[in-house]
């Protein structure tokens, strides 16, 4: 609850497709997940949350958008990052087999990405401050 003239602040973080999009091939091959845009990995937008914001009355609306990227040194590196985040857990739910080869691709997919460029994560976040 905000006094009249009370601030939010928030942020809203989400994390690009982009050269990642061989990774999401793979989880869609081997668990189903559906591929997203390039641009629309999370459940909401910078958009829809101002759109709220506006729609609860906030006024004076601001947004900053903020780069955030992750750089990871290889691709083990990749497969430490991402298996305490549910990838571990998930590979783990696969028969043994499929989890062999899941892993094996993986690996593949990640040195590909550390010889082209390297491995570096596209985070974004946007900061939402508005006044009641």
């Amino acid at each position: 609850v905000l006094v009249p003239g009370g601030m939010v602040a928030l942020s809203l973080e989400t994390q690009a497709v982009g050269r990642l999009r061989w990774l999401y091939e793979l989880a869609s091959e081997f668990f189903g997940v559906p591929v997203p845009d390039d641009d629309n990995t999370g459940a909401m937008t910078a958009v829809q949350l101002a759109g709220l914001l506006e729609a609860a009355g906030f006024h004076s609306l601001v947004v900053e958008a903020v780069e955030m990227p992750v750089a990871l040194g290889s691709a083990s590196g990749l497969w430490e990052w991402l298996a305490p985040r549910g990838l571990g857990d998930a590979v783990a739910s696969l028969p043994d087999e499929r989890a062999g080869g899941f892993r094996e691709r993986f690996l593949a997919g990640a040195e590909e990405m550390a010889g082209s460029g390297g491995i570096v994560l596209d985070f974004r976040a946007t900061l939402h401050k508005g006044l009641t």
